[in-house]
């Protein structure tokens, strides 16, 4: 009688398992075509502390896919943080959990923990390829001289690790300057279904002022992935290049349909809304990107908060009555304080790009990550 308790209870563990193992996958065929949000509400039941460590760092690695979709970099950063440890000492599992804790950390700029973290790599099978993806990365963020960079094409092969190789070269492209050989070698890679490579495609051809080009590239993208997000977003921004404002507003709506705490997509709402004459609306949109924004962590706390800050100014500069010398005063102030957010901003960003830049070039050694 005994063993056979043992047995039933070995099954119901087996079973419980195979469970989540499913969840698991049903979370990243999600989170592949660009709906962050709907993976996320299917993980967060999942009780991560009553996990064997490989199903745990499994789901902490599918919460940090989850939240880098949805632009919460920050508390995705910490999930491959915590799931790395987890990890055997050398799997192919632990390779990628460590490629995507690393162009984690370059997203939000984590000049502390990223030489521990490069350290770790001289115990990876693919310690020198990863590494020279990462200094590429590193050398395309320092020649960005405004931090213009999209925060979620970061490290590209985090989205895509079987991928490093080709998208090593197409790196290398880009940092040459080579941008219609980079093209050229991304676009056989679309066929695979995979939202990160359309949008960096759309983005070299943004690059490249193939601004026509690359609104019909997401256009053909939405029959792919038509309930991203992020890519009725990058949609809206190509219409709004175009100054087709009414169309991106349009899409721009969409996004927000789909995650209604982008402050990314809130931020580009209010712009199109203030070039079609709607101020009231823009700025109360306006206010929902601070909010979000806010809420998001750094970067976007950071950068697209001071935007939000600089867009508000206006729209409330253009109202007749702020002519009083209390209100007046008071756009003075947020105005500078909006100019110091973003002073700070750039500050911020290239002195921890230098920092992590040196790292890399110099094989400094950092202290253990976990």
């Amino acid at each position: 009688m005994q063993a056979n308790g043992s047995g039933e209870h070995s099954g119901e563990l087996f079973d419980a398992r195979r469970e989540i193992e499913s969840r698991l996958l049903r979370i990243k065929e999600l989170v592949a075509v660009g709906r962050g949000a709907d993976a996320l509400v299917l993980l967060e039941p999942i009780n991560l502390r009553q996990l064997p460590d490989d199903l745990r760092a499994d789901a902490l690695e599918c919460r940090g896919d989850c939240l880098t979709e949805l632009s919460r970099y920050a508390e995705a950063h910490e999930a491959y943080l915590q799931a790395l440890p987890l990890r055997g000492a050398s799997t192919n599992r632990r390779d990628e959990t460590l490629l995507k804790t690393l162009c984690s950390a370059m997203r939000v700029l984590d000049a502390e923990r990223f030489p521990a973290l490069v350290q770790r790599l001289k115990t990876s099978g693919r310690g020198e390829p990863i590494m020279r993806y990462l200094r590429l990365e590193v050398e395309r963020l320092s020649a960005n001289k405004k931090c213009s960079w999209d925060y979620y094409l970061v490290g590209t092969a985090a989205h895509e690790p079987a991928l490093l190789s080709e998208l090593t070269e197409i790196s290398q492209n880009l940092a040459l300057g080579r941008l219609e050989d980079a093209l050229e070698l991304l676009y056989p890679l679309l066929a695979g279904g995979r939202l990160s490579l359309w949008l960096q495609a759309a983005r070299i051809q943004y690059a490249l002022q193939q601004d026509h080009q690359m609104k019909a590239l997401l256009e053909h993208a939405l029959e792919h992935f038509p309930d991203s997000w992020r890519l009725h977003y990058a949609l809206g921004w190509g219409l709004e290049l175009l100054m087709m404002h009414d169309r991106a507003e349009y899409s721009y709506r969409r996004a927000l349909r789909l995650y209604p705490q982008s402050g990314e997509a809130w931020l580009a709402l209010a712009r199109v809304l203030r070039h079609q004459g709607l101020l009231d609306e823009a700025r109360e949109a306006t206010h929902e990107a601070l909010r979000w924004c806010s809420e998001s962590g750094f970067p976007l706390a950071l950068r697209e908060y001071a935007s939000a800050e600089t867009l508000l100014v206006g729209l409330i500069a253009a109202r007749p009555l702020n002519l009083l010398p209390w209100r007046l005063w008071r756009q003075v102030q947020r105005a500078v304080k909006s100019l110091r957010r973003t002073h700070r901003f750039v500050q911020t960003c290239w002195e921890r790009v230098r920092a992590m830049r040196a790292v890399l070039e110099t094989g400094e050694d950092g202290q253990s990550a976990e």
